[in-house]
């Protein structure tokens, strides 16, 4: 009789998760040997007292009491006094912490959008995109960005428990992605928009308009009479306890920040500036992200900006945004893909300006997702259009990958260095 490891094939899940995590390991690692930095780490761990006390009782409660820093994330707080209590003042491990969380960000992503779409490669595709893209860096290799990190990991299980709750609603499977939602605003409250994000996977790729009887909002009966319109309140009515969640978190986030005079007023720097840098970082992020070159821990806000960079990037993001919108129908990842990107920017894209940067590279860890998205769906198209040139485009997608995670690996100790070498940090970062 044969091992069960022999006569059980081995599923391919399994392997494209094991490959995912040592292609992750294969450029973090040497994170393992960084140190902690001048930028920021001293709020966060150096030369916070509370935090250096480790997990305790008076530590969790100022966790969750305090606006320090300008932000209420009671989560972030807890993990860097655990790694405290866990590791000491150990830089090497606090920061291993970080490629951990981000390796079970990568497999959550595959699996969640596996579970979603049901498409394999695809899937593994845009997860080693995910894993290995050099604007992802910040959040991985800087301490103090384990909010992004421990704020994904929130992100992805709240798209899983919905991708479930979808297969089968339930209250107690509702209750899970309220729960998950709630954990990853109390890491990050970036996470506002995603209620939003929610009603776009509803229309792809979950296709809920097509499958009524997924609406725990209707009787067997209305399934097949309630038009598509009736179909879309009732699914925005479902978001809307999220919906409040996200309103919630936004105040709290709002009066810290107004208490630790993070926000820049009005008059200091007009609406009409704040717009004008926000569709420029736009096409900037896009441009970063397709071609990640000349990378810096810091992007000062402007002091002029060219009428004819803030008109182009406007005309940018309005065709493309049309040609998405045109295609819906037909290519319904598109509008996905798209507004994914451009909806969970939008907390960080500078209309509420908070410290003095004009965009973060580590603002692009979730939103880059939907480009990435919309950037490898796109692709198999072509290749299944041009199935001639099947194993050109397929080698081209590999060198992209390897070319990607070779950035990665070489920008990895310049990130720390410039980080490490940074005069003067912004007051109150996010």
């Amino acid at each position: 009789m044969k091992p069960a490891f022999i006569t059980h094939h081995v599923r391919p899940q399994f392997i494209i998760c094991l490959l995912l995590t040592i292609l992750t390991l294969s450029i973090y690692y040497p994170v393992g040997q960084f140190e902690f930095i001048n930028y920021d780490d001293p709020g966060y761990v150096t030369q916070n007292r509370w935090v250096q006390s480790g997990l305790n009782r008076l530590s969790v409660k100022r966790a969750f009491t305090s606006f320090e820093l300008a932000n209420w994330h009671p989560l972030t707080w807890l993990s860097h006094t655990l790694d405290v209590t866990l590791y000491g003042m150990n830089p090497g491990a606090h920061h291993l912490t970080n490629v951990q969380f981000h390796i079970l960000n990568t497999l959550l992503l595959f699996l969640v959008l596996l579970r979603m779409t049901n498409r394999m490669w695809k899937s593994a595709v845009v997860a080693a995109l995910f894993a290995i893209h050099p604007l992802h860096i910040e959040s991985v290799a800087w301490v103090s960005e384990r909010k992004d990190v421990l704020s994904a990991f929130f992100f992805m299980l709240t798209l899983w428990c919905y991708a479930a709750y979808v297969e089968r609603p339930s209250l107690i499977r509702y209750l899970l992605v309220m729960v998950m939602f709630v954990l990853g605003l109390m890491a990050k409250p970036m996470l506002v928009t995603l209620p939003f994000l929610l009603l776009l996977l509803d229309y792809w790729p979950l296709d809920r308009l097509r499958h009524p009887d997924k609406i725990v909002f209707l009787t067997p009966k209305q399934h097949d009479t309630c038009s598509k319109w009736l179909l879309s309140g009732y699914l925005i009515l479902e978001k809307t306890p999220l919906i409040m969640l996200s309103g919630i978190s936004s105040i709290v986030t709002f009066i810290a920040q107004q208490e630790g005079k993070a926000v820049s007023p009005l008059d200091s720097l007009p609406i009409i500036v704040r717009i004008a840098n926000s569709l420029v970082s736009y096409v900037n992020y896009i441009w970063k992200l397709v071609f990640p070159i000349n990378l810096s821990v810091l992007y000062p806000y402007p002091n002029v900006l060219p009428l004819w960079k803030t008109g182009g990037s406007f005309l940018i993001l309005i065709l493309f945004s049309r040609v998405v919108i045109h295609n819906t129908a037909k290519k319904p990842y598109m509008i996905t893909g798209w507004f994914w990107f451009m909806g969970m920017l939008v907390p960080v894209i500078g209309l509420v300006q908070v410290g003095i940067q004009s965009m973060a590279d580590r603002y692009t860890y979730l939103p880059a997702i939907g480009l990435f998205i919309l950037g490898i769906w796109g692709f198999s198209e072509l290749i299944l259009r041009f199935k001639k040139f099947y194993r050109i485009q397929t080698a081209f997608a590999f060198l992209s990958i390897v070319a990607l995670a070779i950035g990665s690996y070489y920008n990895l100790p310049f990130e720390q260095k410039d980080i490490y070498e940074t005069v003067e940090s912004p007051q109150y970062p996010i």
